[in-house]
């Protein structure tokens, strides 16, 4: 069956107000818990200093992958980040969902309304990378996730010879809210382990990437198979 992978509409109100409408890619605040196709409405309001975006809508994928409209969640999101420094930025966010089926480990289940929030960093000094993000539903028990890592490098897929490496620990509690991640990690709530990242430009505008994840035990200290993945991106 053909789909419908992106489809919007993006206006530019002037240079600090712009809105968009359709399916496109959201983010929920870093990424460690939604990073993926979203049918909706987006208004993002800022300058260089400071960028604040709402969005309304409907997540399309990981955890709502083949969900009826009617069955999956709305999601509302605001979301700050504001720059540090020339390279740093924090941020915070909010979101709440409203009740309906989520895919779990598996099995579909269907989930309370819930209200998450979180913080993130992304701090940067010339080649040296520290960044993490943490997140919670305040209305369900064991709902925290955190990731904290440490990289190295100058990664630019557009510039030949480019490279970076990092490494990152997870920790997900059993109901946390991790729904279609930005870290392409093999697993979502309910576990927590290490995985190691490196980029490298091949070419200008070719870029690999590889990950492997090791150590990766349940909450209950039950050990996890590793895993790895190798992306091969063309720029054009």
């Amino acid at each position: 069956d053909a789909t419908i992978d992106r489809a919007y509409v993006d206006h530019k109100f002037g240079n600090s107000v712009s809105a968009k409408g359709g399916r496109f890619q959201q983010t929920i605040g870093g990424g460690l818990m939604y990073d993926d196709t979203f049918d909706g409405a987006q208004l993002n309001v800022g300058n260089d200093k400071v960028q604040v975006q709402g969005a309304y809508g409907y997540m399309m994928a990981g955890a709502a992958d083949g969900n009826s409209k009617s069955d999956n969640p709305s999601v509302a999101y605001v979301g700050v980040k504001g720059k540090v420094g020339q390279e740093s930025t924090v941020g915070g966010f909010y979101s709440k969902l409203s009740s309906g089926n989520l895919n779990h480990n598996g099995s579909t289940v269907n989930s309370d309304s819930q209200d998450v929030y979180g913080f993130n960093a992304d701090l940067r000094k010339d080649k040296v990378w520290v960044g993490g993000e943490w997140l919670k539903a305040s209305n369900i028990e064991k709902s925290q996730a955190w990731v904290a890592g440490v990289g190295y490098g100058a990664y630019d897929q557009a510039k030949q010879g480019t490279w970076d490496v990092k490494a990152q620990y997870f920790n997900q509690k059993a109901n946390a809210p991790i729904l279609s991640s930005t870290w392409d990690h093999a697993y979502t709530a309910g576990y927590k382990g290490w995985m190691a990242t490196a980029d490298y430009a091949l070419q200008d505008n070719v870029g690999l990437t590889a990950y492997y994840g090791f150590n990766w035990k349940d909450q209950a200290g039950a050990d996890q198979n590793d895993f790895y993945r190798v992306d091969l991106n063309y720029q054009f």
